[in-house]
Order: C-alpha cells, then sequence, then structure tokens
C-alpha cells in the first residue's frame, strides 16, 4: 500500500513536467531561406540565386536542427493569405519587405541576401 500510494505521489508530482520538457525539446527555430538578388546584371549568375540559399541550408542542417519552410509552402501561405503585393515572388533584399513577409509568416529566423562581383583588373 505504501508504495502504491508513494508511486501515485511521484506521478502528481513529476508527470506533469514530463509533457512539458518534452515540447521545449521539440520546439525548433523556424528557418526561411529565401532566394539571393543576383546584382550582377548578367542573367548567366541567376543560377546562384538558388544555389546560394541551398548551400546555405546544407550548411545549417550539418550543425544546426530546424524546422526549415520551404519555398512551396512560403509561398502557398502568401498564395491563402491573398497577399498580391510582388514583392513576396522576387528575392527579398530590403528591411521593409522582410516585414512584409513576417506578418505573414511564422518564422524564427529569415535568411536573405544579393550577390555581385568585381571584375578584377588586370595590371601591367
Amino acid at each position: 500500500m505504501k508504495k502504491a500510494i508513494l508511486l501515485f505521489i511521484f506521478f502528481i508530482l513529476f508527470f506533469p513536467a514530463f509533457p512539458a520538457a518534452q515540447d521545449e525539446q521539440e520546439q525548433l527555430a523556424g528557418v526561411l531561406v529565401l532566394p539571393f538578388e543576383n546584382q550582377t546584371q548578367k542573367n548567366e549568375y541567376d543560377w546562384l540565386s538558388q544555389n546560394i540559399p541551398n548551400a546555405i541550408v546544407e550548411s545549417m542542417k550539418e550543425k544546426f536542427r530546424f524546422n526549415l519552410m520551404t519555398r512551396e509552402r512560403f509561398e502557398e501561405i502568401v498564395v491563402l493569405s491573398k497577399a498580391k503585393d510582388p514583392v513576396f515572388f522576387r528575392a527579398h533584399t530590403y528591411e521593409t519587405e522582410i516585414a512584409k513577409i513576417l506578418e505573414i509568416v511564422n518564422v524564427d529566423i529569415i535568411i536573405y541576401g544579393k550577390y555581385g562581383y568585381n571584375q578584377a583588373k588586370k595590371k601591367p
């Protein structure tokens, strides 16, 4: 009888902590990685717009656990929100654009950027 009472008291005291601990462990940061803006003014470098974000995601997967919002899911959320602003369907590089995105999607981290190049100058 004493064992049953002690076991009952143990469950009353500690059982509520188990689900809370599980929830805390399972809450991962939500991450959205957007296409990068091509500032080279050359279409031949457009492929980097998607490849840079893919490389970032793969690198992050090696070191961190997170919930990645795919580009498809992002676009689905935007369409469902009935947002007609074209800012959602191109590369995003300005804080005001990111603020608009944050109003619609529920993520903790948004990674975005732009790329370009400086042509090397030959010295005689």
